[in-house]
This record gives C-alpha cells, structure tokens and sequence, in this order.
C-alpha cells in the first residue's frame, strides 16, 4: 500500500509537457494502481487522459482497459466505442485482443455480419491465440449457416501451436460434424487429435 502511494505521487508528478510518452506510461500505471486499490472511476479517468500522439501503444492498452470497464459496467456499447479506437499499427496484440471482443460483443447483440468482419481481422501473426479463438467462432457461425465446408475449412486453419484448448474444441467440432455425416473413422481422427 504504501509504495503504491510512492509510486503514485511519483507517476502524478509527470506532465504531458514533460515528456508526452512518459506521461502516457504513467497514467496508464496509475490506473492500474486505482484498479488494485478498489477506485475503477480514477483509473479511468486516468485512462482517459492518454491520447493517440502522447504514445500509441499506451492509448491501446488504455483504450483496451476502458473496454473492458464498461464492458463489466454491462454498458457494450461504451466498451465498443473504446475498443474500436485500437489500430493494429498502436499494438498488433491489443488490436487482435480487442477485435475479438468487438466480435463477441457484436454477435451477442445478434449482428453476427459485423462480428464475423472484427474476427476475420486478425490473422496468426497478429496474435495466434485470439487467430485460434476467433476462427473456432467463425467456424460455429458456419455451422449454424449449415455451410460445413466453411466450417471444416476454418476449424482445420487452427493448430495446436496457436492454442492447444482452441485446437482441441476445434477437433471436437470437426469430429461431431463427420460423425453427424455417418463418417465414423474421420470422426474418430479428429477426436484422436485432441
């Protein structure tokens, strides 16, 4: 607690005019600080104070974070706005992070169109994790579209090095879709994968 505070009045201290980058670095440490200590207002507002031209990596992890506030405030829409302000030129990995919610987001309020654009977005070098996570999404949006060859198509694209969990669902679905076509020996390759 106490070196919180330290820190704090320390990172405080630090003016825009100071140095803009070094500003936006401690802003957004601050608002981690308010975080652990309970106050989620102050580190928004502290998230908040960070633009684009103070330092574009730290805007994208601060935007990311008020996303994600709103986003357990149950306020999508807010959360939406703050994501989609993140560039893959900011930060490749919070941009890939942040497409994938805007998907979840988007699909959750039943606008699968503009969900499936903000997954089809990342690619594997963006990020192989949310690459995996969103093409096992846009795969079950195949399904559900009876499209199987997509389906099978975008489940294939994953592999176990970007996510072995994601792989491993990803297997599980290639498996039921052959076994729901009577094909029993592909349907067991695929579950023997995982």
């Amino acid at each position: 607690q106490g070196e919180s505070q330290k820190a704090l009045q320390a990172w405080q201290s630090i003016s825009r005019e100071d140095n803009k980058s070094l500003f936006a670095q401690a802003q957004f440490n601050n608002g981690l600080i308010y975080i652990q200590q309970g106050d989620s207002q102050k580190a928004l507002k502290a998230w908040q104070s960070i633009s684009h031209e103070d330092d574009c990596q730290q805007f994208a992890y601060a935007q990311f974070n008020i996303g994600v506030y709103y986003e357990e405030q149950g306020n999508s829409q807010r959360a939406l706005e703050a994501w989609q302000n993140i560039a893959r030129e900011d930060d490749i990995k919070t941009f890939a992070q942040a497409q994938f919610y805007i998907g979840l987001n988007y699909e959750e309020l039943g606008d699968s169109k503009t969900a499936l654009k903000a997954w089809k977005s990342i690619t594997r070098e963006d990020d192989a994790k949310h690459f995996a996570k969103s093409n096992l999404n846009i795969g079950m949006y195949y399904h559900k579209q009876n499209d199987t060859q997509n389906a099978f198509e975008t489940w294939q694209s994953i592999s176990r090095e970007d996510d072995s969990e994601t792989f491993a669902n990803a297997q599980f679905n290639i498996g039921l879709k052959y076994d729901e076509q009577g094909d029993t020996q592909k349907a067991l390759e695929a579950w023997q994968n995982i």
